[in-house]
C-alpha cells in the first residue's frame, strides 16, 4: 500500500552528484540512498555488494523513471536484479556532495529530516567503536 501512495506522488529530482571529487552525473533522479549494508527496508537487497566494514559507504542512484517504468522495476529490486538497468547506478564512496534545486526531502534510517539543497557526506573510517558480545565465548 505505502508502494502504491509513492507512485502515485512520484517526482523526479534535478541532482548533480559528485563522488570522491569527481562529477558523476547531473539531471533528472527518483531518488539517491547512501547504505553502509546491503539491504534497506525490509531487507530489499539495495547495494548487494556493499560490506558495513570495508571503510566506504554505497551509493544507490535512480536515474530517470515514471510511474510504469518504476512500477515494473520494483520486482528486479526485490531480487536485487536492478543494478544492469542503465538508469540505476551504485558504487563505493568516501565522500559523496549532492545539489538539489529545489530542496529534496532527507531522511536517514526512514525518519524525516527536512529538505536540503545541499549535502555533503565524508567516510570517516574506523571512527566508532562498536562493543559486541560474541555468542559462544565461555562466559555465556
Amino acid at each position: 500500500l505505502a508502494t502504491l501512495r509513492e507512485l502515485a506522488h512520484l517526482r523526479l529530482w534535478q541532482l548533480t552528484v559528485h563522488v570522491d571529487g569527481k562529477p558523476l552525473r547531473g539531471g533528472a533522479a527518483l531518488f539517491a540512498s547512501i547504505l553502509n549494508t546491503p539491504t534497506f527496508g525490509s531487507g530489499i537487497p539495495a547495494v548487494p555488494h556493499a560490506r558495513i566494514n570495508d571503510g566506504a559507504l554505497d551509493l544507490l542512484l535512480a536515474g530517470r523513471f515514471n510511474r510504469l517504468t518504476a512500477l515494473l522495476m520494483l520486482p528486479r529490486l526485490l531480487l536485487g536484479r536492478h543494478l544492469t538497468d542503465a538508469r540505476i547506478y551504485s558504487a563505493p564512496l568516501a565522500t559523496l556532495a549532492i545539489h538539489a534545486v529545489p530542496p529534496v526531502p532527507m531522511a536517514v534510517d526512514g525518519e524525516y529530516l527536512g529538505e536540503a539543497t545541499e549535502v555533503t557526506l565524508r567516510v570517516l573510517p574506523a571512527a566508532l567503536r562498536v562493543v559486541a558480545r560474541i555468542v559462544g565465548e565461555a562466559n555465556d
